[in-house]
């Protein structure tokens, strides 16, 4: 069986994908990856893994650039003749899914990893873009009668409520596993509890709810550090400016690290994971931060609710709620018993159901079915 993965970019194929490859080429299957490749190649070559590179920029609007990428796709497809084609992420979904039709391809699996900024923004001229979107994903998915793998069951409904996808071509599935020995239980560390958001710096990851929840912490005396792990993102309109981080850092409020590669080590000096998000796929830093073994709070929201039951493995607040967030904040400050509760319960729903094991066990299934 050949099999092409369709990634983005190689750093998120390496970091996120590369175990689900390895384990279909471990089954005997010929895997290749079509990427955009920065510094990752030469480590996904390293796993005997073929790269096919392509030129894939991220918020490119110019139009010959991406029918040229169209095109290269069409004919790689042609060339290689794939089994099954994987496509991950908007873009390779939809440049993917065309090639895929040209080529009349016998399986494809269109992976969302979240359904991100077009679906959750009220702006007129996104919800002009988005009424676009949903009309090309409803010719490809429907006309290729195609496998699409959302993150959450929220997801799952937004697809079917479009009708974007009938029911049974849609599954709530998690698509990326944590690797459990690379992130053993970690007891807290000692101090005053440090609350870590680790995201992208952009609006809709609830930075600034986060920030604001810390001060009202920091103005009642209680003892305690904020931590905003991750890098503004200058090619999105949501991002956080770096001058607003550099205030909320002179202001104490917050402690800003930017972007760290080590997360392992960021997560084992933390006491509580924080993600006030409005919208994901299925976050990936709570997932981690829960395998170590650390208590989560985050939002009542798609892709942040499935990791979280409320007062048992985390506590949810609601979107967008600064006074929810500050109050569960607090709680977790004054109660150390609860805090370590929540913790095991958090790490023991990763093992048992988001684990890299688990995941790419479920993946390498929908390979070999029939559909």
């Amino acid at each position: 069986m050949k099999i092409i993965i369709f990634s983005n970019a190689d750093w998120h194929f390496a970091a996120h994908l590369m175990p689900i490859a390895v384990a279909a080429k471990g089954i005997g299957c010929e895997v290749k990856i079509i990427t955009r490749v920065d510094k990752h190649g030469e480590e996904i070559e390293k796993q005997g893994l073929e790269l096919i590179p392509i030129n894939l920029e991220r918020f490119s609007l110019n139009i010959f650039k991406e029918l040229r990428i169209i095109f290269q796709l069409i004919y790689i497809y042609k060339r290689e003749k794939p089994d099954v084609v994987q496509h991950f992420g908007i873009k390779p979904i939809m440049y993917g899914s065309i090639a895929a039709l040209f080529n009349k391809i016998p399986k494809v699996i269109n992976t969302f990893l979240g359904m991100g900024f077009v679906f959750i923004s009220d702006k007129l001229w996104v919800k002009a873009i988005r009424v676009v979107f949903t009309n090309l994903l409803k010719l490809f998915m429907l006309k290729q009668n195609s496998i699409i793998i959302v993150q959450n069951k929220d997801d799952k409904e937004l697809l079917l409520k479009e009708n974007i996808a009938k029911p049974a071509q849609v599954f709530a599935q998690c698509s990326v596993g944590v690797n459990i020995k690379d992130f053993p239980l970690s007891s807290e560390p000692g101090g005053k509890p440090v609350f870590a958001l680790m995201a992208r710096m952009i609006l809709d990851k609830g930075i600034a709810e986060f920030a604001a929840a810390a001060e009202i912490i920091k103005n009642k005396g209680l003892e305690a550090e904020f931590w905003l792990v991750g890098a503004p993102d200058p090619d999105n309109s949501r991002s956080v400016t770096e001058y607003q981080l550099r205030e909320w850092e002179d202001k104490k409020i917050i402690k800003w690290l930017g972007f760290q590669d080590d997360i392992k080590t960021i997560w084992e000096k933390a006491h509580v994971a924080v993600l006030p998000s409005y919208r994901e796929g299925l976050s990936r830093s709570l997932l981690e931060a829960a395998a170590l073994g650390r208590a989560l709070i985050t939002t009542d929201a798609p892709g942040c609710r499935e990791l979280v039951e409320d007062g048992v493995n985390g506590l949810l607040v609601k979107v967008k709620d600064v006074e929810t967030l500050a109050r569960a904040i607090e709680k977790l400050i004054e109660n150390n018993e609860l805090r370590t509760s929540l913790a095991l319960k958090a790490r023991e729903n990763v093992v048992k159901n988001y684990s890299e094991e688990v995941i790419v066990k479920l993946m390498l299934e929908f390979y070999k079915s029939s559909r």
